[in-house]
């Protein structure tokens, strides 16, 4: 019951070699969604770079299609570090990408987020706050999601980039906690339920049905650190090269 909520793990990802995994998740189709997550920056990027939170490529090294949500300095977006996503649907395809520019990320400091799609148009919000999408030099919000991705044997990834059968660096240096994910947009007051006054809350109780595809609590109640359970649909991560689990 919610009464039996409690988060008091977080999973540390040292930015160099750490991450999970799950090989063709059971939302992997969807062409509408959202991630909800908790994340605490290790620093700011110092120059144009990607840190990634998740992403989704194929099981292929002869398709290069991939989709990444994480951390981006840009030089399109001047020098803040904001949270971010781009696709490509097709191998060697057109990469599009978007950063929500409102909130300027800071490191050492819990930031809650959601990236999400409606099928046409990509949205965010950090710590509740709407993000005005700004996109990168040539790039359109296409609104590309996971069953966009081309290919039939996909890696979802949490902590690095994955793409034509192979990690594409772009570590994810910090920590990161309770990842919900939706096969649907959110709505206004079900994002402020979610974010609740910037501290996390049992995301089963609150109404959103089955809606909700799958949530990883990244530490509690029998995670390890060579497994994190998909609480809702089993889309355990393996873990790689033992990621610690921190008090939030």
């Amino acid at each position: 019951s919610s009464a039996r909520y409690s988060n008091l793990w977080a999973m540390r990802l040292n930015g160099t070699n750490q991450y999970g995994y799950v090989n063709n998740p059971t939302f992997k189709a969807n062409t509408t969604g959202c991630f909800s997550f908790w994340f605490k920056l290790d620093a700011l990027l110092g120059s144009d770079g990607v840190q990634t939170f998740f992403s989704l490529g194929v099981n292929s090294g002869s398709n290069n299609s991939a989709m990444l949500i994480g951390v981006r300095r840009n030089s399109a977006t001047g020098t803040g570090t904001y949270l971010s996503i781009q696709a490509r649907t097709t191998n060697g395809g057109t990469t599009n990408g978007y950063s929500g520019t409102t909130t300027p990320l800071v490191a050492g400091t819990w930031m809650y987020a959601e990236v999400e799609s409606n099928g046409t148009t990509w949205a965010m919000r950090v710590n509740n706050v709407s993000q005005t999408m700004t996109n990168w030099t040539g790039t359109t919000n296409t609104g590309d999601w996971l069953g966009d991705i081309s290919g039939s044997d996909h890696k979802l990834t949490v902590g690095n980039n994955y793409v034509s059968n192979a990690i594409a660096a772009s570590w994810y240096a910090g920590v990161i906690d309770e990842i919900s994910y939706f096969d649907r947009t959110l709505t206004g007051p079900e994002s402020t339920l979610l974010y609740n006054g910037g501290t996390p809350r049992n995301v089963s109780r609150i109404g959103l049905g089955t809606a909700l595809k799958e949530w990883w609590r990244m530490g509690d109640r029998g995670d390890t650190t060579s497994n994190i359970i998909g609480r809702i649909n089993a889309n355990n991560l393996a873990l790689v090269n033992t990621p610690t689990l921190v008090t939030p």
